[in-house]
Order: C-alpha cells, then structure tokens, then sequence
C-alpha cells in the first residue's frame, strides 16, 4: 500500500489556550491538540498507523536530537547556555526528557543559531523555533521525521543577551518543542521574557503540564496497540 504523509509546521507563534480540553493539560499548543484530535478521529476509523504516528510525533518516543550551529556562536557562554537549558529541563522532567544534544548540525533533527534579529515581523522576539514534522503511514506501519531550527538573538534593546538569559530563552523554545503553548504572564518561562530577570527554571505547572502531557500521549499509545 503505498504510505500517506501528513505535514505539520510548527512555530513558536501559537495562540495561548486558557483551559483544559480533552484531558490536556491547559498549557498544551494547539498544534499538539490539533495532532491529539487527528489521532482520536483516525483511531475512531480504525487508522491505527495514522493514529500512532501522530501520537508519537509529539511524544518523540525514539527521541528528537537537537545541535548548535556553532559558526553562529560569538560567546562561548552562548553554548554553554543552551547546554544548561537542555540540562535543567532533563532534571525537572526526572529524566524523560527526549531531547538529546548532538555535535553535527547536519545530522540533527533541529539546528540552533544565534542570530542578529528573527526577522522584521518578529523584531521584538528573543527566539522562535520552526519544526516541521513529516507523517507518513500505511496498513502496516508508520513513520515521523522532524526537521527544524531555533534561532536565538545575540542581542536586543537593552543590550547583548546574557548567559542566564540565552538559557532562559531556549528554555523557553524547547518548552515548545515539548508541547507548551506561549503564555502572557511576564516572568513565566513560557511568557515574555523581562530583561534582567529571566527564569532560571520552567515553573512547577509548566513541568507538571509537561509529564501530564507525555503521560496521556504514553496512554493513548497503549491504548491504539492494544486493539
């Protein structure tokens, strides 16, 4: 049979959901809702293969290997940043984190840069990430790809960013990577950044949101193989 493809873009432009649908937690993106429903509906018509890929493409079961561009990088403090991010998300996850640092951009899922500015539309954002995952499937099997960037500024109004705030930022966009919807509460780590006071950690709903996320998707998997 031949496989059919689904694809999804995902930015870090998405609209902040304010309650609880479904069974997801309320700091869930609507991309990963969208993905959530896709799957219920094709379980519903008994596309189990349909119905896992999307599930395990928010998931990332087999994990999803992120690297830094480094000819991108200025300040050694840049690196090590991002290195932190990935560490304090692992830790406050108790370990299921899926994402995994990598040397070579060319073999990574998503590709991280430090830039000048995003673009003239986004002037005033620190970062964005842009991934874009791949579904295909067919009666006996499935498959998801991702392909992605994160771009972080080196610098805005106020100044060169600083190590704890490079950190923050890409906490923030691997926090999308991971589901979370961007929130409007300055100081959250899903929310606008303040300069001179960035998180230092996601909050405690942003993480129990997270597993609460990686649990439902863990259960709904099951539930698709056991038919």
């Amino acid at each position: 049979m031949r496989a059919r493809w689904l694809s999804v873009l995902l930015t870090g432009l998405t609209v902040v959901a304010s309650a609880s649908v479904g069974g997801l937690p309320s700091r869930v993106s609507g991309e990963v809702r969208d993905a959530v429903d896709r799957a219920s509906l094709a379980y519903s018509s008994g596309d189990r293969q349909q119905a896992l890929a999307l599930l395990e493409g928010s998931l990332y079961p087999d994990g999803i290997t992120l690297a830094v561009d480094e000819s991108t990088v200025r300040h050694g403090f840049q690196e090590t940043a991002v290195k932190q991010a990935l560490d304090v998300w692992g830790k406050e996850l108790d370990g299921d984190f899926p994402v995994t640092l990598v040397d070579d951009p060319a073999k990574a899922d998503v590709v991280l840069t430090f830039v000048d500015k995003i673009d003239d539309r986004e002037a005033e954002s620190l970062g964005i990430i842009k991934l874009k995952k791949n579904y295909s499937w067919n009666h006996s099997t499935h498959q998801v790809k991702y392909r992605g960037t994160i771009r972080i500024v080196r610098s805005a109004p106020g100044g060169s960013l600083n190590r704890s705030e490079v950190r923050s930022v890409a906490m923030h966009e691997i926090g999308h990577l991971l589901g979370l919807d961007d929130s409007s509460h300055v100081g959250a780590l899903m929310g606008p950044m303040e300069r001179g006071f960035p998180a230092s950690r996601p909050s405690d709903g942003e993480i129990a949101d997270v597993k609460a996320l990686r649990q439902i998707l863990r259960t709904q998997i099951s539930q698709v193989n056991e038919r």
